[in-house]
């Protein structure tokens, strides 16, 4: 009887056993292997304060157009009138050379020109001499004068030539001592100052030239200046190796403001320049929390490229106000209930279903659907999902009983 009796507490205690050993791989995910990470359906559906499923990129607003100024060669800044960070107007002042280096080479040309004009005087005298003694001369002493002559109507032509050059040399530097002070031919802002240059030049190009530069602004080490353009702005934006390819040319976009998510501006991206990396040297911690460009699996920071974006209407914008920057799906096109991404839905045997986070497992939960968005491929929930829920987007590898992580 006490073995019988022994026997079934044994077998009892090895049941209750068992039970709890089920339990806890139960609740430990079952037999089903790996974690599932959810998201929130506020979040994802953007009907929180999140805004969707969409990619955004740090911006900033940029000159549409610049102006490069390179000093005339080997001339020197006699005073600069603006710093950089400066404001300028069309007519304003920028700087001024050093006109009495223009004043002396303008004198030395004028004394070159009289010492020229003797030459030629008196080689006209010497020929018509030449010419004389021709007359009376031996075969011998002919061929002396005429070799004479003709060196001597070779050095004037010569210095004819050089008179002509010279006229053209003083006009110049006439123009120049007048127009000593450069003028802004624009409204913009002074971006860049290469004060090294001030001392000498030795870039050769005339500070003077009207040609605009479209490009991002920056100054190569031959450009003593570089204003930017006011009043014509375009949106320069920072996209990451990872992401660079879903980007395109042409692509329409939304400008968001980092203060207001709700006020907006539309355009469109006009290049993408993967020819050059980005400078990040100035990239700011409040820049870096919108970045797109840290490789999350190994840590590291992808290289960075920048894109530029031709806004339709930049009213209200500021120079060098920071922006964000996304693809313009149709996201901001207000719809009626809650629209969800198709990559989160599952679809078996005409029915549509969710990955659902049901008490820390993940659960396959059917839903209804109605209308079919076609452009921003999204489905509309008409029920069996709840803004509070958290879903996991739908992969060959989920299975039933996983364990979840939530994750924003």
């Amino acid at each position: 009887r006490s073995k019988k009796k022994l026997a079934l507490i044994c077998g009892t205690a090895a049941v209750i056993v068992i039970a709890v050993a089920f339990f806890v791989i139960r609740n430990m995910g079952g037999t089903s292997e790996g974690k599932a990470y959810v998201e929130s359906v506020r979040e994802i559906t953007g009907l929180g304060t999140a805004a969707g499923a969409n990619n955004r990129y740090t911006g900033t607003v940029d000159a549409e157009s610049s102006w490069k100024i390179n000093l005339q060669s080997d001339m020197s800044v006699e005073k600069r009138y603006v710093n950089v960070g400066d404001q300028v107007k069309k007519g304003d002042k920028l700087f001024k050379y050093n006109t009495q280096e223009l004043k002396l080479s303008k004198e030395k040309k004028e004394l070159e020109q009289e010492t020229l004009q003797n030459e030629i005087n008196q080689l006209t005298k010497d020929i018509s001499s030449y010419q004389s003694d021709l007359k009376s001369a031996s075969a011998t002493e002919k061929i002396q004068l005429q070799t004479q002559i003709l060196t001597a109507q070779t050095t004037i032509k010569k210095d004819q030539y050089t008179i002509k050059t010279n006229k053209e040399t003083i006009k110049t530097l006439e123009k120049n001592i007048k127009d000593a002070t450069v003028k802004s031919k624009m409204n913009g802002l002074v971006k860049k100052i290469n004060s090294s240059l001030e001392s000498s030049s030795s870039s050769g190009d005339d500070s003077s030239d009207d040609g605009s530069d479209s490009g991002d602004g920056s100054s190569d080490d031959s450009t003593y200046m570089t204003i930017l353009a006011v009043g014509n702005y375009r949106i320069k934006g920072k996209v990451s190796e990872t992401n660079v390819n879903s980007l395109n040319e042409g692509d329409p976009v939304i400008v968001r403001s980092r203060v207001d998510d709700s006020q907006t501006w539309k355009g469109t991206i006009s290049s993408i320049k993967t020819d050059a990396t980005a400078d990040d040297s100035t990239e700011s911690s409040d820049e870096m929390a919108y970045d797109d460009s840290a490789d999350g699996s190994t840590g590291e920071t992808a290289s960075k490229y920048n894109f530029y974006v031709k806004l339709d209407d930049d009213n209200g914008l500021m120079m060098g106000q920071h922006v964000l920057v996304e693809p313009d799906n149709g996201q901001d096109e207000k719809k009626d209930g809650m629209w969800l991404p198709a990559a989160y839905i599952k679809k078996s045997n005409g029915k549509y279903y969710v990955w659902l986070d049901s008490h820390n497992k993940l659960k396959l939960q059917e839903i209804k659907v109605g209308e079919y968005d076609e452009n921003l491929d999204e489905y509309e929930v008409k029920s069996g999902l709840k803004t509070t829920d958290y879903i996991a987007c739908d992969d060959s590898t989920l299975k039933e009983g996983m364990r979840v992580t939530r994750v924003a």
